[in-house]
């Protein structure tokens, strides 16, 4: 008796060799089998007369076998199997490459449904290779929607296809439903069982879409519920208790008045870190919303609580930038900021390891040289990221590792609606600079085609003409 966790063996048809390519798609048990949802699907519902099919689309026709199959031997390793189909509105010349059993499956008046892409060439029509049924032995061909899978060279379609029909027959009532009947009834979700045989072999699309619309709130309702957990147990672990401050005399020396968003976002964080508790936070804005001022105001509590910050940027630029810029908000409060890098000389790096374990620096600023080793803080109270997207796990959880449960603040620029800043980024509390400082023009963001590439091009003539520069960005593959 087959359960979830049985081998995918237990498929009827799969050996060692095929249990292994499953295994390389991530698909060992039963449960993996069922949960290894299609890519796409190919609508095969629809039939269309030979005459009126689209030329290039895939799509089902049926049509009578008009003569016998018959082998044509091209070359050596190329036979094809040739005949004309026909219905009322004409015929179609079906071709198969290297598929000599056909010959014998097909014979003249069979009534046959195929899919596949129709060709034209002048007033005749051809197929190659189209898959086809015979209408009195229907084998899920055509008339379906049709289920596509990822796959890798040891596995074909039909394999999965059949391997997922069995998996869902052998142990598709044990399918555990781990949504709470009250969740699901109040949003109108299917059950479990449904929406499995539903998202591999749909009845029909309303079906298909019911299907989805209950997988994907499963996955998002389990992940919110394990990212409540993560937050819970973080509040639960003390941290660095910092005594509370009067921003008033920091706002006070600034060159400029910070904006209500920025004055908004420090409190949250503030009350974060006063609050016994380590501190989890981002702070999303534009470019030019001024996150760097509240980090920078976060750095001068640290201080005034007798700790260090250290932050970390993702590249070389941008870490002289923010050097440069919180050097200077810093600088009227008596702060002394220091920086590391992985492009300082030799002589430079053990002089800022060495201040930085004297605790000479209120505030580092550096790359992932802030974690090397043989880098070692004093009283490390917090931690900035910038960009936290741009740092492995690894790097992140090794700056953390260089202090006793120091408070964390992240900032990013990528425009992230709240809703989804609040589930991408669950394990941390979210504050958004929704406003721009006086004089701050607003940055659009836009996606567009390729259509607009000719006016994009005049556009950035016309700034580069005017002495003005323009960055183009591009996907590093690594």
């Amino acid at each position: 008796m087959a359960d979830l966790t049985t081998s995918v063996r237990f498929i009827k048809g799969i050996g060692e060799k095929k249990a292994q390519a499953f295994g390389k798609l991530g698909v060992f048990s039963l449960y993996d089998l069922v949960s290894y949802f299609p890519s796409r699907y190919e609508d095969r519902t629809k039939f269309c007369p030979v005459a009126a099919a689209p030329e290039g689309e895939g799509v089902c026709i049926r049509a009578l076998v008009a003569d016998m199959p018959r082998l044509v031997r091209v070359r050596r390793g190329m036979e094809l199997v040739k005949f004309r189909a026909v219905d009322e509105s004409g015929s179609v010349d079906i071709t198969y490459f290297n598929q000599n059993y056909i010959k014998d499956q097909l014979s003249r008046g069979d009534s046959v449904c195929f899919y596949g892409k129709i060709e034209r060439n002048g007033s005749r029509f051809s197929m190659v290779n189209p898959a086809y049924e015979k209408e009195d032995k229907p084998r899920g061909v055509t008339g379906c929607i049709l289920p596509v899978y990822r796959m890798n060279a040891a596995l074909n379609q039909r394999t999965i296809r059949d391997a997922v029909r069995q998996g869902l027959d052998a142990c598709g009532s044990e399918l555990p439903d781990l949504l709470p009947a009250e969740i699901r009834a109040r949003n109108g979700l299917a059950q479990a069982r449904y929406a499995y045989e539903n998202i591999h072999y749909p009845s029909d699309f309303d079906a298909l879409a019911i299907a989805r619309r209950r997988l994907v709130f499963e996955e998002l309702f389990v992940l919110a519920c394990a990212l409540g957990t993560m937050r819970a147990e973080r509040t639960r672990e003390s941290g660095i208790a910092m005594q509370p401050k009067d921003f008033s005399s920091f706002y006070a020396a600034l060159p400029f008045a910070p904006t209500g968003a920025q004055k908004r976002a420090i409190e949250e964080a503030a009350r974060d870190m006063t609050g016994g508790f380590v501190m989890n936070r981002l702070v999303q804005g534009d470019v030019g919303s001024g996150k760097t001022l509240v980090a920078a105001a976060l750095c001068w509590l640290c201080r005034e609580n007798g700790f260090v910050s250290a932050f970390m940027a993702p590249t070389e630029i941008l870490s002289e930038q923010h050097f440069s810029t919180l050097s200077n908000l810093l600088s009227p409060f008596g702060m002394r900021v220091g920086r590391l890098t992985g492009a300082m000389s030799a002589k430079e790096k053990r002089e800022a390891k060495a201040a930085i374990a004297a605790g000479e620096y209120d505030l580092v600023v550096g790359t992932h040289a802030l974690f090397s080793e043989g880098v070692a803080y004093a009283r490390l109270g917090l931690i900035i990221t910038d960009e936290q997207h741009r740092f492995g796990v690894r790097q992140r959880s090794a700056l953390i590792g260089k202090g006793e449960k120091p408070h964390v603040l992240v900032m990013s620029a990528t425009p992230i609606p709240r809703t989804l800043a609040l589930m991408i980024y669950g394990d941390l509390d979210v504050s958004i600079i929704d406003e721009l400082p006086p004089g701050r023009q607003k940055v659009d963001t836009f996606a567009v085609d390729e259509s607009y590439r000719a006016r994009l091009n005049g556009f950035i003539r016309k700034l580069v003409g005017e002495g003005r520069q323009v960055f183009v960005v591009c996907p590093k593959v690594e």
